[in-house]
Formats: C-alpha cells, sequence, structure tokens
C-alpha cells in the first residue's frame, strides 16, 4: 500500500519534470545538460561501414558518416541507480547532423560508453587495396572515429530533474 502511495505521488513528477527544452539555438558552451523527464539518453559514434546491400564492381558499397548507437544503456535504471540527472556541458553541435550533440560528459557515463571496443577502443581505418579488391564483406566497420562521441539532443534538456530522485529516498 505504501509503495502505490509513493507511486502515485511520483507518477505526476516525472511527466513534469524536465521538458526537452535544449535546442540547437537555446545552448551556448558550457551550459548544463540534464537528462530528460524520460531519463533516457542515447550515445552515437560516427563510423564508415560497408552497407548490406550487396556489391558493386565486386566490392560493398560504403555508407560514409554513419552515426551508430553505442551498447552503452542509459536508461531509467541506470539514473536512478546513480541519483543524479547531469549528464554534462554542452561543448558544440556535431558538425554532421544537428541532432546530436558533443557533451563534456560526466566521468561514469564517459567511462560506460567508452566500454564499446568497436566504436571506441582502437582507430581502425580500413587499407584501400583490401576494400577494393573485394576481401571486405558486407556490415564491416572500415574506419571509425574513437574521439568523437556525440549524443542525441531530443533526450536533453537545460532544467534539472534531481528532485524526483529527492522525493523517491
Amino acid at each position: 500500500m505504501k509503495k502505490l502511495i509513493i507511486l502515485i505521488f511520483l507518477t505526476p513528477l516525472f511527466l513534469s519534470c524536465g521538458n526537452s527544452n535544449a535546442t540547437t539555438e537555446s545552448l551556448n558552451p558550457g551550459d548544463s545538460l540534464f537528462v530528460d523527464n524520460n531519463l533516457r539518453i542515447l550515445a552515437f559514434s560516427r563510423v564508415h561501414r560497408t552497407n548490406s546491400k550487396g556489391y558493386v564492381d565486386g566490392h560493398a558499397q560504403v555508407d560514409s558518416n554513419k552515426f551508430e548507437s553505442v551498447l552503452a544503456n542509459f536508461d531509467r535504471k541506470f539514473f536512478f541507480n546513480r541519483e543524479k540527472t547531469f549528464v554534462g556541458t554542452f561543448e558544440n553541435i556535431c558538425e554532421y547532423d544537428a541532432e546530436y550533440v558533443v557533451v563534456n560528459l560526466q566521468q561514469d557515463i564517459k567511462k560506460e560508453i567508452l566500454k564499446d571496443k568497436e566504436h571506441f577502443g582502437k582507430k581502425i581505418k580500413a587499407d584501400k587495396k583490401i576494400f577494393y579488391s573485394g576481401e571486405i564483406s558486407k556490415g564491416v566497420i572500415l574506419e571509425n572515429f574513437p574521439s568523437e562521441i556525440y549524443i542525441e539532443l531530443s533526450g536533453l534538456n537545460n532544467a534539472s530533474a534531481d528532485s524526483v530522485f529527492n522525493v523517491h529516498k
């Protein structure tokens, strides 16, 4: 019964805390960014990968500047265990797609992202001779950019939702 009362009390807080009001026009370098009321952020990397559509002239075609979701999962459970919604400070807008931003991330979030060694491990750059010889198949990363971490802007805002955790305690 006590849990039901707490749940009823917390539901309006979840729905009212933090709107996705961070826009590229409203952000300045150094602005604090928080996760929005969905308590979920998505991290992405940029890669050049052969696509899955088959071969042309004996080799797989390349999807240039493709954004791929990183395996790290930052959802409600992650933020409740963390007990804070601060993600980091805004650095700049991604030069490849304005829907993504570069954020000076909090260390725990950055550490979790960097566990994905395929995207953020050693720099990958395929040999052009091997690529053009047809030895590289479909769906293979030809080049990654391990120093580039992008966060989807739609999951961020500039209003803290930490009060949710204080009520929950």
